[in-house]
């Protein structure tokens, strides 16, 4: 939706929420991705100290090898980097530190001269309980991580995304001090030839496919919102040639409906099991708009895959990935078409050289055919003649091919197209892959009808179509959002929501809420954007707080250059997080020494008469203040951003743990206190529990983890400055915060 510049009526009301103050948030999703989310625990002069583990290779020959790949044809994965073999772990490479909390800290420095970006492969990972793994830049732009035990899998594998240059830190805490040396050993180390990262806030491959291709967000993709939800971007390690490749998926139903993560891809981007636990499946990269300007995000991910059925003869694989996608992924299961009647027209959403997900569509009929040269059956393919708009690239292998009627009938296997020449594009039938195949491994069947109900079409599924959410925010039905000048007179003074001549650094809302829910999302309505260079970027924010922002729950950095003017901005972040009680959104804004003052400003309501409400505050010279004490321009206004809040999100694929807010039923005394407190424990509770007290700026001041609870847990405050603190206790199954006052 767009906005007037200057004026924008909301058209539906949200009212107030009346609620307690925040006391508790909970990230609920973080069993089902790659990373949990959370800071390295290492000051950024133990990276400078560090001596680097230094690898090369030659990079030239490397290239030259690769090309003579790919001019073998396009059903092969659109290979990024070269891997290095090495054996790094706690025993033999890196620092370790003894922590001023407890515990232990490894870090180890990576460089592999002239990389574009690095990754890695965890041949050996299973963290203990409470251990964190962090991986990131020097300066910190980039970072992976926590990875933690919720990672392990039985596969013991772990592959991360890259991270951008040749230099990356590895860090891993362990809180009891055991440094599990023998459960965490990095095997590879992919180095990219390719530049797939090409700045430290966009992803490389952005705008490396043909001009021909159209963005998924383009008018043409408008009817195919949400089956490109369902289509992935797949990144896997070949063990056999030692490189990283990206590959086009598509996650599908079965018959069960029962949420099940099955993802089908070629059989030349996953050949075996090796390769399947290598797998990491992007979700949701793709550009927010048309015009091939804005890069998108690659930080939905998720690590490993099951392989169920694979075939050489047909060129498919079937995978169940190893954790289900999260709510916030916002993923859709395709359906399918078994019929093999033959479509009035096709769709293809995919990934060329691995760029944000494009479209191409092919106004007439397919025909059947067969692709030559590579062993596969007869007449088992849909060959596309010709596409009427854009083509299919390397990396596009694996993408799905849709009918009229939106249900999935192939998947990409090769063939001849190319913006210069768009034609001959082969996708392996899926009505022959359904069951012509006896062995179950060697079919689709078993696995999508599994009860062999003989159902010969399948509608797509939304897995969590049925989750309530409500849109809350603080503007009234009848308000308008407008830009407010800092000085009326003076436009190049900025605005009053954003970047401006008194250098305000951030802005929040607060979010009024009386349930225990679900924060799914935020709406930000984008007033002004102006950037000089790819870095300029805006934070997004969440914090808990009574009166102000206190403490920082997560921050998104997004670069300003995927943003517009009058624009909604949907916001995702990594996980889902749940509030009991009232809660802050807002933004901090990055300033570059160009001296403008128009970057970025946010909508605000029209400011209210004396009477009208104020739920805006702006951060300035280190303190928050009320818009309407605002010492320049008093006025009661509110911020234009909405929050989603959705109710109960159910797991898919993972059984449910339900976790238990206990902060009224354990007792912390004294409180106020000058030194010792006591913490008095609900007599359940016998074992294993981590105790972590934040300032209220957010800084982790204090941790430490009980292996027993046998009757109060001391803990000993008398080093701390006066002031308020936030114990965050945790548990199995349960968590619990409590604010402790600390007197001199």
């Amino acid at each position: 939706m767009n906005f007037n510049t200057h004026n924008y009526f909301t058209s539906s009301y949200k009212s107030l929420l009346l609620g307690l103050s925040l006391l508790f948030f909970l990230s609920v999703d973080s069993n089902s991705q790659i990373s949990q989310g959370g800071l390295p625990r290492g000051n950024d002069h133990l990276f400078q100290s560090q001596e680097f583990v230094k690898l090369g290779v030659d990079i030239f020959a490397d290239i030259q090898q690769v090309k003579a790949i790919e001019e073998v044809g396009k059903n092969t994965p659109y290979m990024y980097a070269h891997s290095i073999p090495v054996n790094i772990n706690p025993n033999n490479s890196g620092t370790i530190l003894n922590m001023p909390n407890g515990g232990k800290l490894w870090q180890v420095a990576i460089e592999s001269k002239s990389a574009h970006s690095i990754s890695l492969l965890f041949d050996s990972f299973e963290l203990p309980e409470g251990a964190e793994l962090f991986i990131y830049t020097p300066e910190k732009k980039w970072i992976l991580g926590a990875y933690t035990n919720r990672n392990n899998k039985e596969s013991g594998i772990l592959a991360t995304q890259p991270v951008p240059g040749d230099k990356v830190m590895v860090e891993c805490f362990f809180p009891d001090g055991n440094l599990n040396s023998d459960k965490l050993n990095i095997g590879q180390v992919g180095h990219a030839y390719k530049d797939i990262l090409g700045n430290q806030l966009k992803d490389g491959s952005f705008n490396h496919s043909g001009s021909c291709n159209v963005n998924i967000n383009c008018p043409e993709g408008e009817t195919w919102q949400r089956e490109k939800r369902s289509v992935v971007r797949l990144s896997v390690y070949y063990e056999t040639i030692g490189k990283w490749g990206l590959c086009t998926g598509v996650m599908v139903n079965n018959v069960n409906k029962d949420g099940k993560p099955f993802l089908l891809t070629a059989n030349h981007c996953i050949e075996d099991q090796n390769q399947a636990n290598t797998t990491i499946a992007v979700f949701n990269y793709e550009s927010p708009f048309c015009d091939g300007l804005s890069d998108g995000s690659v930080s939905q991910s998720v690590s490993g895959a099951e392989l169920k059925a694979t075939n050489t003869k047909i060129d498919f694989s079937l995978v169940q990935l190893s954790k289900a996608p999260p709510m916030n992924y916002q993923p859709y299961y395709a359906g399918w078409n078994v019929l093999g009647t033959v479509p009035s027209r096709t769709v293809s959403i995919h990934h060329p050289s691995g760029d944000v997900k494009k479209i191409s569509v092919d106004s007439d009929s397919p025909v059947t055919g067969t692709l030559p040269g590579f062993g596969y059956d007869d007449n088992v393919f849909w060959n596309i003649l010709e596409w009427d708009l854009g083509t299919t690239e390397l990396g596009s292998s694996g993408a799905p091919l849709f009918d009229n009627n939106h249900l999935l009938i192939g998947t990409l296997v090769g063939g001849e197209a190319t913006c210069a020449n768009s034609v001959n594009d082969y996708y392996q039938k899926i009505s022959e892959a359904w069951e012509n195949y006896t062995p179950a491994n060697e079919q689709l069947k078993v696995w999508l009808d599994p009860d062999g109900t003989g159902s010969p079409f399948l509608t797509g599924m939304d897995p969590y179509g049925s989750v309530v959410c409500e849109d809350v925010d603080n503007i009234g039905q009848d308000e308008t959002l407008i830009l407010k000048r800092f000085t009326e007179n003076d436009p190049d003074d900025g605005y009053w929501t954003g970047h401006n001549i008194i250098t305000t650094t951030q802005y929040a809302e607060k979010v009024f809420n009386t349930e225990e829910e679900n924060l799914l999302s935020l709406t930000y309505k984008v007033g002004r954007v102006e950037y000089d260079s790819p870095s300029d970027h805006v934070i997004f924010k969440v914090w808990t707080g009574v009166a102000k922002p206190e403490v920082l729950v997560v921050s998104k950095s997004v670069p300003l250059m995927n943003l517009k003017d009058s624009t909604d901005y949907i916001l995702y972040f990594d996980s889902i997080y749940q509030f009991t009680g009232n809660f802050w959104v807002g933004y901090e804004i990055f300033y570059d020494n160009s001296g403008a003052y128009d970057q970025f400003a946010v909508f605000q309501v029209t400011p209210r008469n004396e009477w009208g409400d104020n739920t805006a505050m702006f951060y300035q010279n280190g303190v928050w203040t009320i818009f309407s004490n605002n010492y320049w321009n008093s006025m009661r206004t509110s911020l234009g951003i909405t929050a989603k809040l959705c109710a109960d999100i159910p797991s898919l694929g993972i059984p449910s743990n339900p976790v238990f807010n206990l902060s009224d039923r354990i007792v912390v005394h004294p409180n106020p206190t000058s030194g010792m407190i006591n913490i008095d424990f609900p007599e359940n509770i016998l074992s294993g529990i981590t105790m972590k007290l934040y300032s209220l700026t957010g800084t982790l001041v204090m941790e430490k983890k009980q292996t027993f609870v046998s009757g109060p847990v001391k803990l000993n405050l008398s080093g701390f400055n006066a002031g308020i603190y936030l114990l965050r206790i945790e548990g199995n199954g349960f968590v619990a915060s409590k604010k402790i006052s600390v007197l001199k």
